[in-house]
């Protein structure tokens, strides 16, 4: 270290004293060491502009920092509708589609440990879905000729509700291939007014519910071989299917409905960071 003595257990240091040492400690840390003959008690007059690299940043469209030893990449979009970016099979079909602002392609020079972070609010808008645990109804035959339809206690085969039905899944994948334990299932938000044996429920209107609207966050160290590599969020919307507004009624016609329809993603923000690993 650049300071060759330390005070005695108990000794009194004044305020100067501290300061002058803290300065020769950042000095050194901060300024690089080639070999100790860089270096006096003094820790001054030892540097010149080879102990110092200055790092590239790059703004749009592609935030970065490219330093001696590792590089950082970076995207932040705030919570504005006009910044959003909007999902829909009948848009992007049903492949896996890079979420932008959540996407970056970095460069190694050489074998690098990195670390992915990112954030974003993400929910499903437009569609409709069932909102009510389905009853199973069955007829019960009393006697020789009379017939009484009765509704047990048991749930049919599917049960509905909030955050039943997908409206989309999001992952993290590099170089086309997905991350595990990074997948996230965006659900729809809006209910329907009627049960399936089209019973009236909410007063025959339809509910918006925000308790599918997640802040959702994938995080993921990685270790990569020197190269391009592609990595981001990539979303993937369910495909289209109808509901009846007015139950499982065949007839009409007139009311079928998108069970998902939009998905949005606003408040994106995204980081990597990668160290350089000498072998």
């Amino acid at each position: 270290m650049p300071i060759g003595s330390f005070p005695s257990v108990g000794a009194k240091i004044n305020a100067e004293d501290l300061s002058s040492r803290i300065d020769k400690i950042e000095t050194y840390v901060n300024k690089g060491i080639d070999s100790k003959v860089d270096f006096k008690d003094d820790g001054e007059g030892q540097f010149s502009s080879k102990h110092v690299y200055k790092p590239d940043l790059f703004g749009s469209p592609s935030p970065r920092m490219m330093a001696v030893s590792s590089q950082i990449h970076w995207r932040n979009t705030d919570l504005d509708w006009t910044d959003g970016v909007l999902m829909l099979a009948g848009a992007v079909g049903n492949a896996w589609t890079p979420v932008p602002g959540l996407c970056t392609r970095i460069k190694l020079a050489q074998k690098a440990d990195v670390y992915f972070m990112s954030s974003f609010y993400c929910f499903e808008m437009g569609g409709v879905t069932d909102s009510h645990a389905a009853w199973e109804y069955s007829r019960k035959k009393e006697g020789a000729t009379e017939m009484v339809t009765t509704r047990t206690d048991k749930l049919d085969r599917k049960s509905f509700g909030h955050e039943y039905e997908i409206a989309a899944g999001v992952r993290l994948m590099v170089d086309g291939t997905t991350q595990g334990s990074t997948h996230r299932n965006i659900f729809t938000s809006n209910v329907y007014p009627t049960q399936w044996m089209n019973v009236v429920i909410n007063g025959g209107h339809i509910m918006f519910q925000m308790v599918s609207r997640h802040q959702q966050s994938i995080c993921k160290t990685l270790s990569l071989s020197a190269g391009v590599h592609d990595i981001g969020i990539v979303c993937r919307p369910e495909p289209l299917d109808l509901i009846s507004l007015s139950g499982f009624a065949k007839s009409a016609e007139h009311d079928w409905e998108h069970e998902h329809k939009h998905v949005y993603f606003l408040s994106r923000t995204m980081v990597v960071d990668c160290n350089y690993i000498d072998d």
